[in-house]
């Protein structure tokens, strides 16, 4: 099963605070914002794969995804050793 995608499961995020900055360079409120996650692999400061997004979640105090994210373009078996 080494030659299949590498796939990561993405829970959620719990008290996520978001800053007046952010709502003022938005203009939206906290209830009107959409947030979703970003997954990067990476190895040494070397990027192994092409990012992925979660979906977009309205913002809350606890946000929930229960997504899998697929790096069709990265396999197991490319995972380093010091990774495993």
């Amino acid at each position: 099963d080494l030659d299949r995608a590498f796939r990561v499961r993405v829970r959620g995020c719990d008290q996520l605070p978001i800053s007046a900055d952010c709502i003022k360079a938005t203009g939206a409120e906290p209830n009107e914002t959409v947030c979703y996650a970003v997954i990067e692999l990476y190895h040494g400061g070397i990027q192994m794969a092409k990012p992925k997004f979660t979906k977009g979640i309205m913002y809350a105090s606890q946000i929930r995804w229960n997504q899998s994210i697929t790096f069709d373009d990265f396999v197991v078996s490319n995972l380093p050793r010091e990774a495993k």
